[in-house]
Formats: C-alpha cells, structure tokens, sequence
C-alpha cells in the first residue's frame, strides 16, 4: 500500500495540474488521471501486464506528441506577433502626424484659437469698443493643413477643411492601429508567462507518471529504470 505521504503527494500534483492548467489550453496538458487509471490495472494480479504495458506506453506517447504539438503551436503563434510588432514600430511612428500638423502643439485634433487685436478699452471704464480685427500674430506653421497666411498680412487666405478632415482620420486610425499592436504584444507577452508554466507542469506530470511506472513494476534503482530515459525526451 502506498504510504499517507506518498499519496498526499499525488493528490497534490493532481491539484496543481487542475490549479495551473490555462483558460482555453484544457485539452492541451497531459491526462495524467487517465495514465495512472491505467498503471492501476496492475495491481490486479490477474491482469495480462504485456497488454497493459502497451495501452500504457500508446497513450503515453500520445500524450507526449499532443502536448509538444500544442506547444510548438504556441511557440509559432508568439514568434509571428512579436515579429509583426516589430515590423510596425517603424510605421507607427512615420504614420501619425505630429501634434502640430492637427492642431498646433497643443496636439488636441482642433485648431487653437488664434489672438487677435481687440483695440484699447474705453477710458470712462465701459464696455470696450468694437474689437478692431488686425493681423494675426501666430506663428509660421502653427495652421492646420489647408489653413495657410498670406506672407505680407498674416490674414488666412484658404482653409480647406476636407483636407484637415482626411489628415485627422489618419491620425486617429493610426492611433488605432498602434493601440492594437500594442495590445496584442502585451497578450503575447503574458501568454508566454503561461507558456512556461505549460511546459513545467507537464513536464513534472510527465516524470511523475514514469516514477509510478517504475514502481509499479519494481524497476526503481534498477539498470532497467525507464523514467531518466524518458526524462532525457522532455
């Protein structure tokens, strides 16, 4: 019979498979249970242990090819998205305009208001006179695009609002666009953190079920002792 120890120990990993096992990766893990039901038959002196050898062994490297598949899956899946995010670093940054080019540095997506000449305030302390609109004193390329100042005046001369319009949806799904890349790296960056823990989990499920294997037909400390052998695959 198993010692309190020992089975505790088991019943433990079997609660860590269940406890780190990732949301939408179930089918991907090790069916440690379903091995252990199988090294079970041998306690029954009565059972053929060639044939139960064999269900073992198929069921173990079926285990073994369907988790190394899911991880290279996996490994595939990160390596595009990481790729990719670096291929668009560089047009995220030559596809959005400055700040200045939508709405001077205040960087807004609007025109800032511009200043202009109100004329002095009324000496008796009344409302001020009518503002007398001079020239605008703003800065060379503080406009919108289509938003253009006659050399001499400083006036506005054109304001093509379809144009400024066409620069700000650029900006905003170039905005968009960096946003999502960005997000996606992030999960590809936590699902790496998952992924190890894939790999560790089922790698100790892995060597678990090989140690029982041994001990189930007395190989353990023995030159016949299969688990380091299969540890040597993981």
């Amino acid at each position: 019979l198993a010692s309190p120890s020992h089975t505790a120990r088991a019943m433990k990993f079997g609660k860590d498979l269940q406890q780190y096992r990732a949301p939408g990766w179930e089918d991907d893990y090790i069916d440690y249970k379903g091995l252990k039901l199988i090294l079970k038959q041998l306690e029954n002196p009565d059972v053929n242990k060639e044939e139960v050898d064999a269900e073992f062994f198929q069921q173990l490297e079926e285990n073994l090819e369907k988790v190394n598949r899911a991880f290279l899956e996996k490994c595939q899946y990160l390596e595009a998205v990481l790729d990719q995010t670096a291929n668009n670093r560089e047009g995220w940054s030559m596809n959005e305009p400055s700040g200045r080019q939508i709405g001077g540095s205040t960087g807004s997506g609007s025109a800032s208001r511009l200043p202009v000449n109100t004329g002095p305030s009324s000496a008796s302390g009344s409302a001020p006179a009518t503002p007398a609109i001079g020239p605008l004193d703003v800065p060379p390329g503080s406009f919108p695009p289509g938003f253009e100042t006659s050399p001499k005046s400083g006036r506005r001369s054109t304001f093509n609002l379809d144009e400024a319009s066409e620069t700000n949806q650029q900006v905003v799904q170039a905005r968009r666009d960096r946003e999502a890349g960005e997000q996606e790296f992030y999960d590809a960056y936590r699902m790496l953190g998952r992924l190890q823990t894939f790999v560790w989990i089922n790698t100790k499920g892995f060597q678990k079920i090989m140690k029982k294997y041994d001990k189930r037909q007395n190989l353990r400390g023995t030159p016949n002792e299969l688990c380091p052998e299969f540890e040597a695959r993981l």
